[in-house]
């Protein structure tokens, strides 16, 4: 990747504090949170109403019901660019079918800490506020499954800010672009065909500077929840990361460790 490092500015977690659209409608419902290293951005989007489930349960165990509330998440994961005010987020991963347009927004900060969001078009406004305990230590990776039995390896992505870390993993299959994933897991017939659907991890959560315990709060996979994201202690410096290029590093999910390889790294 060649992509130009964003201002300083911009790094750390933003929360979604107010949505606000052209037609005077507001999104209470949903909390949003936007992770930005040098060059890599995480965002994740998971509704208030979202069903709890337990620990222990697959995505081939849920009701058509919750899948139908799990296709409500979204969140993405790429590159960042920064051409002046806009902001222009890249994405490798998506939650939901791709977008036929691209997503960029024009920025302007209201302080250090509060950034203001309008969509190019005028469709929306945003307010996010960053975490104060998210500055610090900050890095992005991009990896690949290692040992993979497909075609072509899944990918994700591992984001550090300060104490808060987001883990982002791709589906086995890639989404039409430009269509709705409600209506793709309401038309699915069988249960492995909303598993296929909903497969694709966004989490996020809190490190204490060990590795085994950075702790997943949030996840579009709600039995992740509580669970530790390292199978394996990965070696850290000072108690932050910085793994680059070719290094590994075990990480669980819900069918048990999976071994990943950092392709790129910020």
């Amino acid at each position: 990747m060649k992509d130009r490092a964003v201002p300083e500015s911009y790094i750390g977690v933003w929360r979604r504090t107010l949505l606000q659209t052209a037609t005077g409608e507001s999104d209470t419902s949903t909390r949003v949170f936007w992770l930005q290293s040098r060059r890599l951005h995480a965002d994740l989007r998971i509704r208030l109403d979202r069903p709890v489930l337990p620990a222990g349960l697959g995505l081939d165990g849920i009701t058509p019901e919750q899948a139908l509330a799990l296709a409500r998440q979204g969140g993405f994961a790429g590159t960042t660019r920064v051409d002046g005010d806009l902001c222009c987020w890249q994405r490798e991963i998506d939650y939901r079918p791709p977008a036929l347009a691209p997503d960029i927004g024009a920025i302007r900060f209201a302080s250090a800490d509060t950034l203001l969001e309008d969509c190019v078009h005028g469709r929306y406004h945003e307010r996010w506020q960053r975490l104060p305990d998210s500055l610090g230590a900050s890095q992005g990776f991009r990896l690949e499954e290692v040992g993979a039995s497909g075609a072509a390896p899944r990918i994700a992505y591992l984001l550090v800010c300060g104490v808060y870390f987001a883990f982002v993993r791709s589906r086995g299959a890639a989404l039409p672009a430009g269509a709705n994933l409600v209506s793709l897991v309401e038309a699915a017939q069988q249960a492995q065909e909303r598993v296929a659907l909903l497969d694709c991890e966004l989490s996020f959560g809190r490190r204490d500077g060990e590795a085994l315990n950075w702790q997943i709060e949030l996840s579009t996979l709600p039995m992740r929840e509580g669970a530790r994201l390292f199978a394996e202690p990965p070696a850290l410096l000072g108690g932050a990361p910085r793994w680059q290029a070719n290094d590994r590093l075990w990480i669980t999910s819900l069918n048990g460790p999976v071994l990943w390889q950092i392709t790129d790294a910020d």
